[in-house]
Protein backbone atom coordinates (compact mmCIF):
# COMPACT_ATOMS: atom_id res chain seq x y z
CA UNK A 1 0.00 0.00 0.00
CA UNK A 2 3.14 2.46 1.19
CA UNK A 3 4.92 1.73 -2.38
CA UNK A 4 1.52 2.77 -4.22
CA UNK A 5 1.23 5.97 -2.60
CA UNK A 6 5.35 6.39 -3.16
CA UNK A 7 4.80 5.82 -6.54
CA UNK A 8 1.60 8.00 -6.78
CA UNK A 9 3.27 10.43 -5.15
CA UNK A 10 6.12 10.37 -7.88
CA UNK A 11 4.06 10.22 -10.79
CA UNK A 12 2.58 13.59 -9.78
CA UNK A 13 5.59 15.05 -8.81
CA UNK A 14 7.19 14.05 -12.10
CA UNK A 15 3.87 15.66 -13.89
CA UNK A 16 4.09 18.68 -11.77
CA UNK A 17 7.91 18.85 -13.07
CA UNK A 18 6.96 18.65 -16.58
CA UNK A 19 4.19 21.37 -16.02
CA UNK A 20 7.03 23.80 -14.73
CA UNK A 21 9.35 23.12 -17.42
CA UNK A 22 6.56 23.55 -19.95
CA UNK A 23 5.64 26.72 -18.70
CA UNK A 24 8.97 28.37 -18.31
CA UNK A 25 9.76 26.84 -22.05
CA UNK A 26 6.64 29.67 -22.78
CA UNK A 27 7.39 32.17 -20.73
CA UNK A 28 10.97 31.37 -22.84
CA UNK A 29 9.69 31.66 -25.66
CA UNK A 30 6.99 35.00 -25.47
CA UNK A 31 10.56 36.74 -23.65
CA UNK A 32 12.19 36.72 -26.91
CA UNK A 33 9.53 37.06 -29.28
CA UNK A 34 7.39 39.26 -27.75
CA UNK A 35 9.10 43.41 -26.82
CA UNK A 36 8.35 43.48 -23.09
CA UNK A 37 6.02 46.73 -21.98
CA UNK A 38 8.41 48.01 -20.19
CA UNK A 39 11.02 48.38 -22.99
CA UNK A 40 8.53 50.28 -25.51
CA UNK A 41 8.09 52.41 -22.34
CA UNK A 42 11.73 53.40 -22.16
CA UNK A 43 11.69 54.18 -26.24
CA UNK A 44 8.77 55.93 -26.28
CA UNK A 45 10.19 58.17 -23.04
CA UNK A 46 13.56 58.67 -24.99
CA UNK A 47 11.26 59.87 -27.74
CA UNK A 48 8.95 62.42 -26.11
CA UNK A 49 12.86 63.51 -23.93
CA UNK A 50 13.69 64.46 -27.80
CA UNK A 51 10.27 66.13 -28.85
CA UNK A 52 8.39 63.43 -30.49
CA UNK A 53 6.07 61.65 -30.21
CA UNK A 54 4.76 58.18 -30.51
CA UNK A 55 1.14 58.04 -31.62
CA UNK A 56 0.30 54.47 -33.15
CA UNK A 57 1.26 51.26 -30.51
CA UNK A 58 3.94 49.36 -32.04
CA UNK A 59 3.63 46.07 -32.75
CA UNK A 60 5.54 44.49 -29.60
CA UNK A 61 5.66 40.53 -31.38
CA UNK A 62 8.73 39.88 -33.02
CA UNK A 63 7.98 36.60 -35.25
CA UNK A 64 10.83 34.96 -37.37
CA UNK A 65 10.06 35.85 -41.22
CA UNK A 66 11.53 34.20 -44.04
CA UNK A 67 12.45 36.27 -47.40
CA UNK A 68 10.20 36.80 -50.46
CA UNK A 69 11.64 34.81 -53.67
CA UNK A 70 11.89 37.13 -56.36
CA UNK A 71 11.70 36.53 -60.24
CA UNK A 72 10.96 37.81 -63.84
CA UNK A 73 7.45 39.10 -64.08
CA UNK A 74 5.28 39.01 -67.29
CA UNK A 75 6.12 42.58 -67.98
CA UNK A 76 4.30 42.39 -71.59
CA UNK A 77 1.11 41.11 -70.07
CA UNK A 78 0.97 44.10 -67.85
CA UNK A 79 1.31 46.09 -70.88
CA UNK A 80 -1.33 44.31 -72.63
CA UNK A 81 -3.54 44.66 -69.81
CA UNK A 82 -2.67 48.29 -69.47
CA UNK A 83 -3.69 49.00 -72.71
CA UNK A 84 -6.39 46.83 -73.82
CA UNK A 85 -7.38 48.23 -77.30
CA UNK A 86 -5.50 47.84 -80.35
CA UNK A 87 -1.73 48.48 -80.00
CA UNK A 88 1.09 48.42 -82.74
CA UNK A 89 3.98 45.79 -80.97
CA UNK A 90 7.62 45.07 -82.09
CA UNK A 91 10.57 43.82 -80.93
CA UNK A 92 14.11 45.38 -80.11
CA UNK A 93 17.21 43.62 -79.38
CA UNK A 94 15.62 40.75 -78.27
CA UNK A 95 14.75 41.42 -74.68
CA UNK A 96 12.98 44.46 -75.74
CA UNK A 97 9.56 45.28 -76.64
CA UNK A 98 7.58 48.52 -77.85
CA UNK A 99 4.20 49.35 -77.39
CA UNK A 100 2.69 52.30 -79.80
CA UNK A 101 -1.00 53.34 -79.88
CA UNK A 102 -1.54 56.92 -80.29
CA UNK A 103 0.73 59.07 -78.63
CA UNK A 104 1.78 56.81 -76.46
CA UNK A 105 4.72 54.34 -76.22
CA UNK A 106 5.82 51.71 -74.02
CA UNK A 107 9.14 50.00 -73.96
CA UNK A 108 9.46 46.60 -71.91
CA UNK A 109 12.92 45.60 -70.64
CA UNK A 110 13.11 42.20 -69.57
CA UNK A 111 16.57 42.49 -68.65
CA UNK A 112 16.21 45.50 -66.72
CA UNK A 113 12.84 44.37 -64.98
CA UNK A 114 11.36 47.69 -66.30
CA UNK A 115 8.83 49.57 -68.26
CA UNK A 116 9.06 52.80 -69.77
CA UNK A 117 5.91 54.83 -70.67
CA UNK A 118 5.75 58.40 -72.73
CA UNK A 119 3.25 60.40 -73.76
CA UNK A 120 4.87 63.48 -75.10
CA UNK A 121 0.54 65.13 -76.49
CA UNK A 122 0.44 65.39 -72.27
CA UNK A 123 3.50 67.62 -72.06
CA UNK A 124 2.66 71.21 -71.18
CA UNK A 125 4.06 74.57 -72.28
CA UNK A 126 2.41 76.03 -69.19
CA UNK A 127 4.89 76.76 -65.78
CA UNK A 128 3.55 74.63 -63.14
CA UNK A 129 1.35 76.76 -60.88
CA UNK A 130 2.92 78.78 -58.06
CA UNK A 131 0.53 76.88 -55.74
CA UNK A 132 2.16 73.68 -55.73
CA UNK A 133 1.02 71.81 -52.95
CA UNK A 134 -2.59 72.26 -53.65
CA UNK A 135 -1.55 71.20 -57.42
CA UNK A 136 -0.08 68.38 -55.83
CA UNK A 137 -3.22 67.36 -54.18
CA UNK A 138 -5.60 67.91 -57.08
CA UNK A 139 -3.79 65.84 -59.13
CA UNK A 140 -3.00 63.10 -57.03
CA UNK A 141 -6.25 61.51 -57.64
CA UNK A 142 -5.04 60.82 -61.18
CA UNK A 143 -2.26 59.89 -60.53
CA UNK A 144 -3.52 57.06 -58.17
CA UNK A 145 -5.91 55.96 -60.48
CA UNK A 146 -2.76 55.68 -63.27
CA UNK A 147 -1.27 53.81 -60.67
CA UNK A 148 -3.77 51.19 -59.46
CA UNK A 149 -3.81 50.06 -63.35
CA UNK A 150 -0.29 49.06 -63.31
CA UNK A 151 0.07 48.09 -59.88
CA UNK A 152 -3.52 46.86 -58.41
CA UNK A 153 -6.25 48.33 -55.78
CA UNK A 154 -3.89 48.65 -53.08
CA UNK A 155 -1.27 51.47 -53.57
CA UNK A 156 1.09 53.10 -50.99
CA UNK A 157 2.52 56.73 -51.97
CA UNK A 158 6.28 57.09 -50.96
CA UNK A 159 6.97 60.32 -51.87
CA UNK A 160 6.07 63.15 -54.17
CA UNK A 161 7.09 66.56 -55.59
CA UNK A 162 7.97 68.93 -58.07
CA UNK A 163 11.00 68.16 -60.91
CA UNK A 164 11.51 71.11 -63.22
CA UNK A 165 8.10 72.41 -64.70
CA UNK A 166 6.36 68.66 -63.91
CA UNK A 167 4.74 66.96 -60.41
CA UNK A 168 5.81 63.39 -59.22
CA UNK A 169 4.65 60.75 -57.79
CA UNK A 170 6.20 57.31 -56.02
CA UNK A 171 3.84 54.58 -55.69
CA UNK A 172 4.66 50.83 -54.63
CA UNK A 173 1.44 48.14 -54.33
CA UNK A 174 0.42 46.75 -50.69
CA UNK A 175 0.18 42.71 -50.33
CA UNK A 176 -1.41 41.63 -47.05
CA UNK A 177 -0.91 45.28 -45.69
CA UNK A 178 2.93 45.27 -46.32
CA UNK A 179 4.72 47.57 -49.07
CA UNK A 180 6.40 46.09 -51.99
CA UNK A 181 8.91 48.75 -52.33
CA UNK A 182 11.10 46.32 -55.06
CA UNK A 183 8.58 46.86 -57.27
CA UNK A 184 8.35 50.96 -57.74
CA UNK A 185 6.33 52.94 -60.14
CA UNK A 186 7.63 56.86 -60.60
CA UNK A 187 5.02 58.93 -62.42
CA UNK A 188 5.87 62.77 -63.87
CA UNK A 189 2.60 64.52 -65.03
CA UNK A 190 1.68 68.33 -66.01
CA UNK A 191 -2.04 69.40 -65.41
CA UNK A 192 -3.10 67.58 -69.01
CA UNK A 193 -2.03 64.15 -67.63
CA UNK A 194 1.17 61.79 -67.15
CA UNK A 195 3.72 62.56 -69.80
CA UNK A 196 5.87 59.42 -68.19
CA UNK A 197 6.73 56.79 -66.18
CA UNK A 198 9.01 54.29 -64.82
CA UNK A 199 7.92 50.85 -63.44
CA UNK A 200 10.43 48.46 -61.60
CA UNK A 201 8.87 45.41 -61.50
CA UNK A 202 9.62 41.89 -60.16
CA UNK A 203 7.13 38.30 -59.42
CA UNK A 204 7.14 36.93 -56.20
CA UNK A 205 8.01 33.66 -56.57
CA UNK A 206 7.68 32.32 -53.17
CA UNK A 207 9.38 32.38 -49.83
CA UNK A 208 12.47 30.93 -48.50
CA UNK A 209 12.87 27.92 -46.25
CA UNK A 210 14.97 29.80 -43.82
CA UNK A 211 13.41 32.35 -41.93
CA UNK A 212 15.21 35.44 -40.22
CA UNK A 213 14.85 36.57 -36.61
CA UNK A 214 14.02 40.34 -36.93
CA UNK A 215 15.66 43.21 -35.17
CA UNK A 216 12.94 43.92 -32.10
CA UNK A 217 10.85 47.12 -32.69
CA UNK A 218 12.37 49.12 -30.04
CA UNK A 219 15.74 48.82 -31.18
CA UNK A 220 14.55 49.77 -34.57
CA UNK A 221 12.66 52.87 -33.01
CA UNK A 222 16.49 53.53 -31.57
CA UNK A 223 18.53 53.00 -34.59
CA UNK A 224 16.06 55.57 -36.49
CA UNK A 225 15.46 58.28 -33.79
CA UNK A 226 19.01 60.06 -34.94
CA UNK A 227 17.26 60.53 -38.15
CA UNK A 228 14.41 61.95 -37.26
CA UNK A 229 16.30 64.62 -35.06
CA UNK A 230 18.46 65.20 -37.51
CA UNK A 231 15.46 66.03 -40.03
CA UNK A 232 13.46 68.52 -37.20
CA UNK A 233 13.75 72.06 -37.20
CA UNK A 234 15.17 73.35 -34.17
CA UNK A 235 12.38 73.68 -31.32
CA UNK A 236 10.42 71.84 -33.14
CA UNK A 237 8.12 68.79 -32.20
CA UNK A 238 7.40 65.47 -34.31
CA UNK A 239 5.26 62.86 -34.15
CA UNK A 240 5.60 59.05 -35.20
CA UNK A 241 1.50 58.64 -36.76
CA UNK A 242 2.48 55.27 -38.75
CA UNK A 243 5.24 52.24 -38.81
CA UNK A 244 4.46 49.84 -41.58
CA UNK A 245 5.81 46.85 -42.78
CA UNK A 246 7.48 46.30 -46.17
CA UNK A 247 9.74 44.17 -48.22
CA UNK A 248 13.16 45.82 -49.94
CA UNK A 249 14.89 44.57 -52.97
CA UNK A 250 17.98 42.42 -52.11
CA UNK A 251 20.06 41.17 -55.69
CA UNK A 252 23.16 38.60 -54.82
CA UNK A 253 24.84 36.16 -56.45
CA UNK A 254 22.07 33.11 -55.90
CA UNK A 255 19.05 35.81 -57.40
CA UNK A 256 16.99 38.21 -56.09
CA UNK A 257 15.12 38.42 -53.17
CA UNK A 258 13.08 40.83 -50.60
CA UNK A 259 13.97 41.55 -47.47
CA UNK A 260 11.35 42.58 -44.37
CA UNK A 261 11.88 46.13 -43.59
CA UNK A 262 10.13 48.83 -41.10
CA UNK A 263 8.87 52.42 -42.26
CA UNK A 264 8.59 54.98 -39.75
CA UNK A 265 6.00 57.66 -40.93
CA UNK A 266 6.54 61.03 -39.12
CA UNK A 267 3.63 64.02 -39.13
CA UNK A 268 5.59 66.05 -41.59
CA UNK A 269 5.56 63.28 -44.17
CA UNK A 270 8.91 62.01 -43.39
CA UNK A 271 9.53 58.57 -43.93
CA UNK A 272 12.69 56.33 -42.55
CA UNK A 273 12.74 52.84 -43.85
CA UNK A 274 15.15 49.98 -42.28
CA UNK A 275 15.64 46.46 -43.38
CA UNK A 276 15.27 44.08 -40.03
CA UNK A 277 18.29 42.45 -39.09
CA UNK A 278 18.79 38.71 -40.33
CA UNK A 279 20.68 36.53 -37.95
Amino acid sequence: MNGKRLNLLILILLIGLNLALFAYYCFQKISVNWVSIERMNQIESLYLENGIAIRVNPDRKNTPQPDLVLGEADLDKLVESFLVDRYDKSYIYGSKVQYTTGSIVILTDRKNHSISYMDESKKSEDKASQNAEEMLEILEAVAGGFARKWLGDEIYLSDSGMAGDEFYYVYHPVQEGAILYFNELTIHMTTKGVTSAQLSYWAVKGKTEKKYEQMPIDEILYAQLGMIKKDMGENQREEVVQIRNGYQLLEGEEGASAVPTITIVVKSGRKYVMNRTAV
